[in-house]
């Protein structure tokens, strides 16, 4: 008989060894995908409040006004109204200032390059053509 209560409780220990062992991987796996929840959460907000935090509303002053009263005086290149800033064609803000967009510069160099090789080839074969 006690063989027979000897074997029980090892049997019921391998069970709640077994029960145990599932319940840990079990757990393990919530917390891992608590974890991950967590963390999505934390650079969701991490992010909102970086872009928040730097999108400040820059007011600017009104091209045709004299007043500087808390607002920020028009640049160069640039039409302001009701606080906001528009760049004159050819110009793109970079927050308080009107630069040149380099895009559309680099663009028109290299048709200006273009043009000027297409036009220094045609007046070599007009010069070789008038002179023959």
């Amino acid at each position: 008989m006690f063989h027979q209560r000897a074997a029980a409780a090892a049997s019921a220990s391998d069970q709640c060894d077994n029960l145990t062992e599932s319940s840990i991987k079990r757990r393990t796996k919530r917390h891992i995908f608590l974890y991950w929840i967590s963390a999505s959460i934390l650079f969701l907000a991490l992010y909102i409040g970086v872009k928040y935090s730097f999108h400040n509303d820059i007011n600017f002053c009104d091209s045709d006004s004299s007043e500087a009263i808390k607002c920020y005086p028009c640049p160069s290149f640039g039409i302001c109204k009701e606080g906001k800033l528009t760049c004159d064609e050819g110009y793109i803000s970079n927050g308080l200032a009107c630069i040149e967009n380099l895009e559309k510069f680099s663009l028109k160099e290299k048709y200006m390059q273009f043009i000027e090789k297409r036009l220094s080839q045609k007046y070599g074969e007009f010069l070789c053509d008038s002179s023959a």
